[in-house]
C-alpha cells in the first residue's frame, strides 16, 4: 500500500497534508542517505558494517519543515563499532550542516550500538532490561527507517524478534511478547514525559500534544497490526509471526492502520486522519509552534491559547480510535483490551 491508495478514503485537505509530510520525509531520507554514506566512505567505515537507523517524526513518514533528525547507527562488530564511535560526532555535526536541520547528539537513546546489544537475551525481559534499551528497541522495530550503510536493517529486526521467541524471559517465549514492551513503552512515555520535561527544562506543551497525537496514532496502528497478525496466524509458527510482524513495520503508521481493516470499512479512518492531518498542519506553523512552547502546565486551560485547541483535537483522535476498536472484530478488540489497554 502507498499513501496515494488511501486518496480515496479522504477529503482534499487531509489527503494533501499527510502527502505533503510523507514527501517531505522521503526526501530527508534520500537525501540523508546519500550525505551519510559519502561521508562513512570517507571515514573507512564499511558500508556492510553499519545500519544508520531514522526514527522519529522522520521515521514514520510524518516530518515536519521544522523537525529534527533522529538517527541510532547500528553496527555489526565490536570492531567498527569503536571505529565509527571516533568519527560519530563529525558525521552527525556534517549532517546537520548539509540538511540545515538538527540531528541528535548521539547520547543516550540515539548513540551508536552493536547489533549484540538490542537482541541480548540478558537484557530483553530481563533485570538489565532499562527504559533506554526497551525505547531503542521499540522505535527501531516499530518506526526505524535505515538512512545509511549496507547492513540490513531488516536483518536487525531479525534478529531482535528471534531474540523475543527465544528467550525465556520474554514472558512465554514467542515472539508476541514484543505486545508487552510495546506497552510498557508507551505507558512509560505516559508517565514519564512531564518528569522530563521538568528536570530537563524543556518545553512541555509540545511533547504533551505529540504525546496525544504522533504517539497514540502511533500506538494505535502497533495494536491493530500486532492483534491483525494474531487473528491471521491462529497456528503460525515464529517464523511467519516474524515475517508478518517485520512486513507491517514498513509501512508508516498510518499506512499500517490502512492495511489491517477491509476495503469496505476503510472510510471508518476518514474523521481519525483529519484530525490527525490538522495536527499535522498545526504543528508545520514555525509561529503556531514558538506559542506552543511557551504555554507552561499551570496555563494548560487557558481558553485563549492554541494549545486548547489541539487538546480539543486530540480527544477528537481519540473518540474516533475508540469508534473504530468498538468496530471490529470480536477476537481483535478482546486482544487489545487484553494486551494493551490492561
Amino acid at each position: 500500500m502507498q499513501i496515494d491508495d488511501i486518496k480515496k478514503y479522504l477529503d482534499k485537505k487531509t489527503f494533501d497534508i499527510l502527502l505533503e509530510a510523507n514527501k517531505h520525509s522521503e526526501e530527508l531520507t534520500g537525501k540523508s542517505r546519500e550525505i551519510i554514506n559519502r561521508q562513512l566512505t570517507s571515514f573507512k567505515i564499511p558500508l556492510d558494517e553499519i545500519c544508520v537507523v531514522a526514527v522519529g517524526s522522520i521515521g514514520r513518514g510524518e516530518a515536519l519543515y521544522a523537525s529534527d533528525l533522529d538517527i541510532i547507527p547500528v553496527l555489526k562488530n565490536p570492531e567498527y563499532l569503536t571505529a565509527y564511535k571516533k568519527i560519530d560526532k563529525e558525521l552527525r555535526r556534517n549532517l546537520s550542516n548539509e540538511i540545515e536541520l538538527k540531528v541528535s547528539k548521539g547520547s543516550n537513546l540515539t548513540k551508536a550500538i552493536n547489533i549484540s546489544s538490542l537482541s541480548d537475551p540478558e537484557t530483553i525481559g530481563g533485570d538489565k532490561d532499562n527504559n533506554s534499551d526497551l525505547t531503542r528497541r521499540i522505535l527501531i522495530l516499530t518506526e526505524g527507517v535505515q538512512i545509511g550503510g549496507e547492513f540490513e536493517l531488516d536483518q536487525i529486526k531479525s534478529n531482535i524478534l528471534g531474540t523475543y521467541a527465544g528467550s525465556e524471559r520474554t514472558r512465554g517465549r514467542h515472539v508476541l511478547s514484543l505486545c508487552n514492551d510495546i506497552a510498557r513503552y508507551y505507558r512509560t512515555l505516559c508517565i514519564d514525559y512531564k518528569c522530563k520535561v521538568d528536570v530537563e527544562e524543556k518545553s512541555w506543551a509540545p511533547r504533551n500534544l505529540k504525546l496525544r497525537h504522533s504517539r497514540k496514532l502511533w500506538y494505535f496502528s502497533c495494536m491493530l497490526s500486532l492483534t491483525t497478525i494474531a487473528r491471521n496466524n491462529p497456528k503460525g509458527t515464529e517464523g511467519d509471526y516474524e515475517k508478518e510482524i517485520i512486513k507491517a513495520f514498513k509501512y508508516k503508521p498510518i499506512l499500517r492502520l490502512m492495511t489491517t481493516i477491509d476495503n469496505n470499512k476503510k472510510h471508518y479512518f476518514a474523521a481519525l486522519l483529519k484530525y490527525y492531518a490538522r495536527f499535522l498542519d498545526f504543528m508545520s506553523d514555525q509561529k503556531r509552534r514558538e506559542k506552543i512552547k511557551a504555554v507552561t502546565f499551570e496555563d494548560k486551560n487557558d481558553y485563549m491559547l492554541p494549545y486548547l485547541q489541539m487538546k480539543l483535537n486530540s480527544d477528537l483522535l481519540h473518540a474516533e480510535i475508540m469508534k473504530i476498536v468498538d468496530r471490529i472484530d470480536r477476537y481483535r478488540r478482546q486482544k487489545i483490551y487484553d494486551w494493551f489497554l490492561l
